[in-house]
């Protein structure tokens, strides 16, 4: 369940390991926060994160109204953990 200014019901869908390092380059970018909690520099090549990409999960965030499926609308966005405002 997401809060904001309400509730919205939501479907957590891992993302593929071999999908993740983009997701994981990205999230370095835009949250410096996280920096000190992955062992990569975030101006790492692709390829040092696909190195760790799989001992970190990544998930789609997916609303729960029937017939959603990723990619539905913008409300689908990749996230590690509660960081939403990820965009690749």
């Amino acid at each position: 369940m997401l809060r904001r200014r309400g509730r919205e019901e939501v479907h957590l869908e891992e993302v593929e390991s071999g999908d993740r390092a983009p997701i994981l380059r990205r999230h370095l970018e835009v949250a410096p926060g996280a920096r000190p909690h992955l062992p990569v520099d975030r101006h790492a090549p692709l390829a040092e994160f696909e190195r760790i990409a799989d001992q970190y999960p990544v998930f789609w965030i997916i609303p729960a109204a029937p017939g959603a499926k990723r990619g539905d609308d913008r409300t689908t966005r990749p996230v590690r953990a509660r960081w939403s405002s990820l965009r690749i």
